[in-house]
């Protein structure tokens, strides 16, 4: 049903309209009127142009970006309060909301938002960065999909019409083979560690050495993300916790970790229970609650790699605690584990998989290459 209704707001001798047009939400705006009359005539006006476009088959729903933009993040705010994300995916949603999207987007109407304006947006991202320096594709591509997640969320609110969604493709990203410790420089970091940890200069320094190497047995040994183990409040990764280390085997263990893709199960060997059981054994009045290690272990990681020698790949980029998952999988993959069976251990996709591993799959299938 079509109606309309002529108001007036406190302290204001200007007449408001609200105008509903059957399907759409309504209308609210100032007639710029003193006059009941003229007032109502301009609502009337209103509703016969919006009548004609809905005939044409034109989308009435109209409103401004910061509108969406903020039923968004009211959405984002109630999935943090559900645990359906994590802090670290809302900061960064609203980080990019309020310091690229909304400076550029926000006086805009959603109905003047087209593919042009988006490549306006592309050149406006490159030209404003916060640190000063130009970001590549792969990091505009990540303020352009919050966008279109943006718009994706509207139209489910039934904010806009589907043929206000905006089909845009992503910038071209060039894919690095990410550096992956091979099976001879883990043998030249273990072979050094127990001279590392003896050489340490202090007490404390041999203690914190000592859960360095367990971190780098578990990281080795599950493929697991950094910041899946290691407590971050500022980040917000609640890290491992005692209480999530569930004893799954004899010999193995399954670790409740939460990531990217939300909580999984990791299923971890021999390796990682003997580091956890040393751990626990040599830490007093633990609760379950408690997380598994304190601190980031970056410095110290560094002075590993250095001590060892074992400091980048042949390509020349440097070796980071990330790189014992890109380790796993490629190893893993060698030794014929499914893609998507890794892919469930490891928190990702196999298609990922495939994306950045694809240079070991000559090397999985040299008996049937070697065929004559």
């Amino acid at each position: 049903m079509n109606t309309i209704k002529i108001y007036k707001r406190k302290n204001s001798n200007y007449y408001q309209m609200k105008v509903k047009v059957r399907g759409y939400s309504a209308f609210r705006r100032s007639t710029g009127e003193t006059n009941q009359h003229k007032a109502q005539q301009i609502a009337e006006e209103f509703l016969q142009d919006k009548l004609v476009d809905k005939k044409a088959g034109k989308n009435l729903c109209t409103c401004k970006f910061d509108t969406l933009a903020g039923a968004f993040t009211k959405h984002l705010k109630e999935q943090l309060q559900t645990k359906e994300i994590n802090l670290m995916v809302y900061k960064l949603n609203v980080y990019a909301i309020h310091n690229y999207l909304l400076p550029f987007f926000k006086e805009k109407d959603i109905n003047t938002i087209n593919r042009a304006v988006i490549e306006q947006y592309v050149d406006y991202r490159k030209q404003n960065s916060r640190n000063g320096k130009v970001p590549n594709n792969d990091t505009v591509n990540r303020s352009i999909i919050i966008f279109k997640n943006i718009f994706k969320h509207a139209f489910k609110k039934g904010l806009i019409g589907e043929s206000q969604l905006i089909q845009f493709k992503l910038l071209p990203v060039k894919t690095n083979r990410r550096p992956a410790f091979s099976e001879k420089d883990l043998d030249i970091i273990w072979d050094c560690f127990d001279n590392f940890v003896a050489e340490s200069p202090s007490a404390s320094t041999k203690k914190y050495r000592e859960d360095l190497r367990d971190l780098c047995i578990i990281l080795r040994y599950t493929g697991c993300r950094p910041h899946e183990i290691l407590a971050d409040k500022r980040l917000g990764h609640r890290g491992l916790r005692w209480c999530d280390v569930e004893q799954f085997k004899k010999d193995s263990v399954i670790l409740h970790v939460t990531g990217k893709t939300g909580k999984r199960e990791v299923i971890a060997p021999q390796q990682v229970k003997m580091s956890l059981d040393r751990m626990y054994s040599c830490t007093r009045k633990l609760t379950p609650n408690d997380t598994v290690f304190y601190g980031t272990y970056k410095r110290q990681f560094k002075n590993l790699l250095l001590y060892s020698g074992v400091i980048c790949d042949a390509q020349g980029n440097n070796f980071s605690m990330y790189s014992f998952r890109h380790s796993y999988a490629t190893l893993h993959l060698l030794n014929g584990v499914s893609e998507h069976l890794l892919a469930k251990n490891m928190g990702t996709s196999s298609k990922m998989l495939d994306n950045h591993y694809s240079h070991v799959k000559p090397r999985m299938a040299y008996k049937q290459l070697l065929l004559k």
